[in-house]
């Protein structure tokens, strides 16, 4: 059993540069025995004897990890395998276990980024360390795997995930066939229930076809049709059914029964009553991509289909070809849609709410509807009344509003909730859908959007172009030009390994045929060594960011090095596939939405720091909208506009500006959404005899008076007294509470006024031992402070001086005394 606390490391091998001297053969085997010791490349400098070595195998498919060894030698140099006048550092390794293929317990690639997310699985150097917390989860993966093939590897791990394994679609799912089980065992009639629950609803626990369910006078004016297709479906689901119940859709369709042929709606009835022949995964599509991988990334062989019902019998081809678990039948039908979900669902192709069901999605959807989320909003209150907790809230029901919903109406525990929706909100900021930023005084529009950012190599300095929080939002919205960056992104990767395979130095042209070589120096750039100079520190770089903004806008302006960063992306294109990057007019951000969360946003310079933008951020100036607009952002050139599935959240705390005092420009396009202390939280709260509810509500009336509204008392100071807890514990914690943050906050309010804070803790009406504040008494003269010749203006006899009584932070009787006297 793997050590979590073991040191692991990673090491590549890309068995398609063989030819250049790397490891291998032309059939892109390893060609290594267990046991025999072997030197690999090594960029750490760190290993030891007796770590723990994993083998991944890149830029061939399969990818995966393929072997297990031991460091046998620490770092060394010796000659470089293609050029024996260049050195390079090696470790010594013993490679315990070999798995080249996926039948042999290759654990694949996707598994790795689904299991471990936060490590580098295409890292740009061999012998990158495994993260400490993923050492054992690898090792486990690793040992279970022995005899398994890829996908039975992937899906046991996916079913007893926490996470990954659906527990309540799955639970959906199992309902589903229970009830109709007894159908088919002719246990029970058709009625009309269950022909509703097996054709009407948009999620029915076997796949979710919204936006295509059946409407309901489509229901009703062939409900007697669907009795009798159903019934054909259940006694035999061959493929002379499938297209008898397509033509009778299409009778429908011509007798005016039902507006079109509800094709996803179909395939779910047949998955539904047949889960041994037929996936979860309900559109053709989904189905011919997800056959495509199963080939590609898992080895399993199955011909390609062009209809939905064989591309599902080639599926259950590949669940028998990987010796799928045969008794775990609903869970690997749902594990099909997991690895279509982690293959395909982070990019354009996301839409994981057309399979996954939803548990009443009819009623919430009509919830969602009458309370559609804004665009852009911004939550503001006073201080402590939960405006930044409550962003989690907020961006699940934008993002996962039926989670928010099941977790809402199903925890009576409220810690309980809360810590279930904070998970979600942390997975859902890992995936890039969250993003979250805190202005500052200082926060300007190149943190926002972009600015430029020198770096420096040996002396030579370049400048790039870095993306601030708000576009990298945008970028993330617009899932079409994500991929695409993607794609440079994955070609810069297999540029970096290229260069790590031919020794460290790659030979490039430029445009003008020009030869020069580079060397990946780590970061954001790749030294330049032109052939046309014998200097061996030449002081020129090719910037990766000017490389990736040439291929956005195909503008030089302001490029440094342009023709070594033009030959540069030039290689991309031509020896590794990286395809012109084409920008549309106009964007239609049909993807999964995204939510950027700005924290305290009154206390930047909003003029400033969004700029242009300011405009873009309307809904009606979004992209794909009728008044569409763009511009061209100063730094990069690049034509920009805001995504229309980009939500924006703000919060605003009303303490440090009032909102009337707000850019009337950001007034303007948000929505402003009041969050005022909620007393009623504390309801029921008592500590040693203190009615906390009452006491915040009379001091907030009176900060009202004296103040405004805009400077009470927020209800979450309080809310820590709701925990359980012993009576003592939870009384020191109010006079925290009080020490901390009640008393400064008041000072900070009134300006150290201490008659209109005595006032607000009713201080008057208590004896002076139970007092926050005193009033000091008057022991001295004019004369006897400032001498008898001098004047300070005005009778000092008169003049009051205070002072913070903590003692009567112990007694309960100075918390009861503002609000009972």
């Amino acid at each position: 059993e793997t050590d979590q606390s073991e040191r692991a490391w990673l090491l590549t091998w890309n068995p398609s540069k063989w030819e250049s001297g790397g490891v291998g053969d032309s059939g892109h085997s390893l060609g290594l025995t267990v046991g025999e010791q072997v030197d690999w490349r090594c960029s750490s400098k760190q290993p030891e004897v007796g770590d723990s070595v994993y083998l991944i195998r890149t830029g061939v498919d399969p990818k995966g990890i393929i072997a297990k060894g031991s460091v046998t030698r620490g770092s060394f140099t010796k000659p470089a395998v293609d050029d024996p006048t260049k050195e390079q550092s090696n470790i010594s390794v013993q490679f315990e276990e070999i798995r080249e293929s996926c039948a042999d317990g290759l654990i694949p690639l996707v598994l790795l980024k689904t299991a471990m997310p936060e490590q580098q699985w295409s890292p740009q150097s061999s012998g990158i360390s495994i993260q400490s917390d993923y050492c054992k989860t690898l090792g486990d993966l690793w040992d279970t795997g022995t005899d398994k093939s890829s996908l039975r590897q992937f899906v046991d791990w996916t079913s007893n995930d926490e996470i990954y394994s659906k527990p309540q679609w799955f639970k959906e799912y199992t309902q589903y066939m229970e009830r109709v089980r007894r159908f088919l065992n002719n246990e029970q009639k058709l009625d009309e229930s269950l022909l509703n629950l097996i054709w009407k609803p948009a999620a029915n626990g076997v796949a979710n076809v919204s936006p295509g369910p059946l409407s309901n006078n489509d229901y009703e004016a062939s409900k007697e049709a669907l009795m009798t297709l159903t019934e054909m479906i259940k006694v035999n689901p061959d493929y002379d059914t499938y297209q008898k119940i397509y033509a009778e859709f299409e009778k429908l369709k011509q007798a005016g029964s039902v507006r079109q042929i509800y094709k996803s709606v179909i395939n779910r009835v047949f998955a539904g009553l047949h889960p041994e022949k037929f996936t979860t995964i309900v559109s053709i599509d989904k189905c011919k991509k997800l056959l495509k991988s199963l080939n590609k990334e898992f080895q399993l062989h199955s011909e390609l289909a062009d209809d939905w019902y064989y591309a599902n019998l080639a599926l259950k081809k590949c669940m028998a070809e990987a010796d799928l678990d045969a008794s775990q039948l609903l869970q690997n039908n749902i594990a099909m849609w997991q690895v279509y979900a982690c293959l395909y669902e982070s990019g354009s192709d996301s839409d994981s709410a057309v399979n996954e069901p939803v548990a009443d999605y009819e009623t919430h959807q009509s919830q969602r509807e009458d309370s559609m989320v804004a665009l852009n909003q911004i939550l503001y209150g006073p201080p402590g009344t939960g405006k930044t907790h409550n962003t989690v809230d907020r961006a699940l029901e934008i993002l996962d509003p039926q989670f928010l919903h099941n977790v809402k109406s199903e925890e009576a525990d409220d810690k309980q909730a809360r810590g279930h929706l904070k998970q979600r909100f942390d997975e859902l900021k890992k995936e890039g859908r969250i993003h979250f930023v805190t202005f500052h005084q200082s926060f300007s529009y190149e943190d926002f959007v972009e600015g430029l950012r020198a770096n420096t190599v040996d002396g030579a300095i370049s400048y790039s172009v870095e993306s601030g929080i708000f576009k990298n939002a945008c970028i993330a919205a617009d899932h079409d030009k994500s991929k695409k960056l993607d794609a440079f992104d994955s070609a810069v990767t297999a540029l970096v390994d290229l260069c790590d395979q031919s020794g460290g130095r790659l030979k490039l042209t430029t445009v003008r045929g020009k030869p020069f070589s580079i060397e990946y120096t780590g970061g954001d750039t790749f030294k330049v060594f032109p052939d046309s100079t014998k200097d061996e520190n030449p002081n020129y770089v090719a910037s990766i960011p000017n490389a990736k903004k040439l291929y956005l806008t195909g503008s030089k302006k302001g490029i440094y090095n342009q023709s070594y960063v033009e030959g540069f992306l030039l290689f991309l294109k031509r020896e590794l596939g990286l395809p012109e990057f084409q920008d549309r007019e106009v964007k239609t951000s049909g993807g999964d939405p995204v939510v950027l969360i700005i924290d305290e946003i009154n206390r930047g310079n909003i003029s400033s720091i969004f700029g242009e933008l300011i405009t873009l951020i309307e809904p009606s100036k979004r992209a794909g909208a009728e008044e569409a607009l763009s511009v061209t952002l100063p730094y990069s050139k690049e034509p920009f506009q805001v995504p229309s599935n980009l939500y924006l959240i703000g919060t605003m705390n009303t303490a440090d500006r009032s909102l009337a005092l707000m850019d009337t420009a950001l007034r303007r396009r948000f929505d402003f959404v009041e969050m005022m202390p909620d007393v009623d939280l504390l309801a029921g709260v008592e500590v040693k005899g203190i009615d906390i509810q009452r006491m915040l509500e009379v001091m907030n009336k009176r900060i009202e008076v004296l103040y405004d509204r805009e400077h009470t008392l927020g209800h979450a100071f309080f809310m820590p007294l709701k925990e359980e807890g012993g009576e003592k514990e939870r009384f020191i914690l109010l006079q925290n509470i009080f020490t901390n943050k009640i008393l400064p906050l008041l000072e900070e309010y009134f300006f150290e006024d201490w008659a209109k804070i005595r006032l607000v803790l009713g201080d008057a009406n208590k004896p002076n031992e139970h007092q926050f504040i005193t009033e000091n008494g008057n022991d001295y003269s004019a004369e006897a402070l400032f001498g008898k010749n001098a004047d300070p203006g005005y009778d000092i006899e008169e003049r009051k001086s205070y002072a913070r009584n903590g003692k009567a932070l112990s007694y309960s009787e100075a918390y009861i005394g503002i609000y009972d006297y």
